[in-house]
């Protein structure tokens, strides 16, 4: 069964910059979430802003992203470049808040592609 995707700003805005070689990485990525959002290698972050939130690795890449069990979905919070500060940045992040029907819907790495191009 699939889960809805959604991005919030941040992650649509870090998923825009990433280089194009590493786009369709992430983005295929991204499709597996949607398909199985704990399959992989798929670890709870444990400290910081994410707390609580689950980290995918992809590469140099860390996918963090939240699931809603009774609703089916999928919240992709950030996609991070992994370095030696990476989840202690997280915790200087901002909040985001809540985007109340202004949340980008991933449904493909094509689609995707059009809106921001």
């Amino acid at each position: 069964m699939s889960w809805a995707c959604s991005l919030s700003r941040q992650a649509a805005k870090q998923l825009r910059s990433l280089p194009r070689d590493r786009l369709g990485q992430v983005a295929r990525t991204i499709d597996e979430i949607g398909e199985d959002p704990t399959f992989g290698d798929v670890r709870p972050i444990k400290s910081g802003r994410f707390k609580g939130a689950l980290r995918k690795r992809v590469g140099v890449y860390r996918i963090v992203y939240s699931i809603d069990l009774a609703t089916h979905k999928v919240e992709i919070a950030a996609i991070l470049v992994r370095g030696e500060a990476t989840y202690r940045q997280t915790a200087r992040l901002r909040a985001t808040k809540p985007m109340a029907g202004r949340e980008i819907r991933y449904v493909s790495l094509n689609i995707f592609l059009t809106c921001v191009t």
